[in-house]
């Protein structure tokens, strides 16, 4: 079993908050709800391996709940925020409140303890992020993450304001992705890439099946633009030889000029509603999880060149 296998289950824990099967050594040192103050939407769970010296801290993706109309309103305003290439405020107003929170739970704040900050889709820039201010405060830290979007301007701007250099600190942080798209290459990443093989079937879904029939009538109406212009530009000729009124030649350009700018569009909906069911597909938690799983023992970004300061052992790790 891979190392990834093993610490994907920590991300798991982050959504379902249940920890019946926690590994071996391992336990439960804060969530984000034990906050006072958290009302920036951050969601987190922080375990401990007083053991290995170890903290992982998870971090939540954006879940859309829609039975949560306060959530999908913050989960919409991290996306804004990251789309913009802004520090997020669930960083600023949640993160850090968490990791001070946590500190103040060990002795001697944590010192001595290695930092493994993970996350999913948008909790993966705070994972980044988390990683850079406990680097600035002198900890050993590194971020592995899951369906990054793109956190490379986003702590350039963060290591300005902390006075540091972003691009001296590579080392630690690793995304591993699904194939490219629209999600996963928002922005530019930091750090290493590694590509997960894919298992979506285009087709598979109802979103994905009308896009290859928007698809297949773009190409269609194509042909039949292609037809009605010609008929159009011959019956012009025509009219315009028979001194017919300017309003009736009008009508006849107006009506080609709408087919030429409606009908092709149909397949380029088509292409783009694929796009991005294939992105929102890919890019759920539960899929994610799935790819690694089916990760052959031959894959040779099976364990992504994991930093030396991660000691998860591969073998016998769940009880």
């Amino acid at each position: 079993m891979s190392t990834h296998k093993n610490l994907i289950k920590f991300i798991g824990y982050s959504y379902n908050r249940t920890y019946d099967n926690l590994p071996k050594g391992w336990k439960v040192l804060i969530e984000s709800e034990n906050l006072v103050d958290n009302l920036s939407g951050f969601s987190a769970v922080a375990f401990i391996n007083e053991n290995t010296k170890q903290i992982i801290i998870a971090n939540k993706g954006a879940a859309f709940d829609f039975n949560d109309l306060k959530g999908i309103y913050q989960d919409i305003h991290l996306w804004v925020d990251i789309y913009n290439k802004n520090i997020p405020m669930q960083f600023t107003n949640g993160v850090i409140p968490f990791i001070k929170a946590l500190q103040a739970n060990l002795l001697n704040g944590g010192s001595g303890y290695v930092y493994i900050n993970i996350g999913h889709s948008s909790g993966s820039i705070l994972s980044d992020l988390s990683t850079l201010y406990l680097k600035k405060m002198g900890y050993d830290s590194c971020s592995i993450t899951y369906e990054n979007p793109g956190s490379k301007p986003i702590l350039e701007h963060y290591a300005k304001a902390l006075g540091l250099s972003v691009q001296k600190l590579k080392d630690g942080y690793i995304a591993i992705n699904a194939e490219v798209t629209l999600l996963n290459t928002m922005h530019d990443h930091h750090g290493t890439v590694a590509r997960l093989a894919s298992n979506y079937e285009e087709g598979a879904s109802l979103l994905s099946f009308l896009g290859i029939v928007l698809k297949d009538i773009g190409a269609a109406t194509n042909i039949v633009y292609g037809v009605y212009n010609i008929y159009a530009s011959v019956g012009k000729q025509l009219k315009d030889k028979a001194h017919k009124t300017k309003n009736n030649t009008d009508n006849s350009i107006n009506k080609s000029e709408i087919i030429k700018l409606v009908l092709p569009r149909v397949a380029e909906v088509g292409d783009k509603t694929i796009e991005f069911e294939k992105a929102y597909y890919l890019h759920k938690f539960d899929n994610i999880v799935q790819m690694i799983e089916e990760c052959g023992e031959g894959d040779p970004d099976r364990d992504c060149h994991l930093p030396n300061l991660l000691i998860l052992p591969d073998e016998n790790y769940y009880v």
